[in-house]
């Protein structure tokens, strides 16, 4: 498992992708620039192909075999509510490195951290509460059963502007409901995303059911444009059955048509003209 490094709390930031199988190390790095100050601030671990494909392979395995999917609601809700406790505790130097990373103001990137504890919390709290219903009135040889069940693999990709705010609006939502996650943060700030998410390893996520890849779409995998990386890579059977993306009109453009191809149909209506309608008494 390869963690956030740390050189000294004035330097840059290297961050390396968190992915919980043994792999090879890639020695390109993207370099962010503090675009209040100029000044260099983090290193992000430029990802790959294989990055992506195994950092997905790890969340189906966990989805299929492991633990997070068969613990109860409680359980989860109790875990992901013990991560809100390590967010707030964090709280300044998650803030710290959102403004410097996206170049808010210090002031505005802590009520979004707040927001990113809130909404955590929600999530949590929303685990105890997921269930089904039954139905007793189909009839005296009939009964219904609805369940609720985790979807399987969920991709998360973030936006740049609000990293922290849109990252809880995903991660934790899919970890309570059962699933397995992998999370895309834009190549520009991807700082809090990680930190974020070595927090919720702290809580008690395992390893297996939360990856964060960095680096820019494009490199990824290029045979796809952009951020579509996350449906490009095909394993054996599904891919993942959830992709959850925020970012710019072109952005969602060149990530969602691929996916939809195969699962919309095209539905043509004539073009409706007025016409007078009589009702015979």
């Amino acid at each position: 498992m390869t963690t956030t490094v740390h050189t000294s709390p004035a330097s840059v930031r290297v961050y390396k992708q968190l992915i919980a199988a043994e792999r090879q190390e890639n020695d390109s790095f993207i370099e962010r620039i503090n675009p209040a100050t100029g000044e260099n601030t983090s290193r992000y671990e430029r990802g790959t192909p294989e990055d992506a494909r195994l950092a997905i392979a790890v969340a189906k395995k966990e989805f299929d075999e492991g633990t997070w999917p068969r613990l109860s609601g409680t359980e989860r809700g109790r875990i992901i509510l013990e991560w809100v406790r390590l967010i707030r505790q964090n709280a300044d130097t998650l803030a710290r490195i959102e403004s410097e990373e996206a170049g808010k103001p210090l002031a505005e990137a802590l009520a979004d951290i707040e927001t990113t504890a809130g909404l955590t919390e929600h999530a949590g709290m929303l685990a105890t509460n997921v269930h089904g219903d039954y139905y007793c009135n189909l009839g005296s040889s009939e009964v219904g059963i609805a369940a609720r069940e985790p979807v399987g693999v969920v991709g998360a990709i973030v936006a740049w502007n609000f990293p922290a705010v849109i990252y809880a609006s995903k991660v934790p939502f899919a970890l309570a409901a059962g699933c397995t996650v992998v999370a895309k943060p834009s190549e520009l700030t991807s700082g809090t995303a990680i930190e974020l998410s070595l927090l919720a390893y702290r809580a008690g996520v395992p390893e297996t059911a939360l990856s964060v890849l960095t680096g820019t779409g494009r490199r990824l995998d290029s045979r796809w444009r952009s951020q579509r990386m996350l449906i490009s890579c095909r394993l054996q059977g599904p891919l993942q059955q959830l992709l959850c993306f925020r970012g710019s009109t072109a952005r969602s453009l060149s990530a969602c048509p691929w996916s939809l191809e195969e699962r919309v149909r095209r539905l043509f209506l004539p073009t409706l003209t007025s016409t007078k309608l009589s009702t015979e008494q």
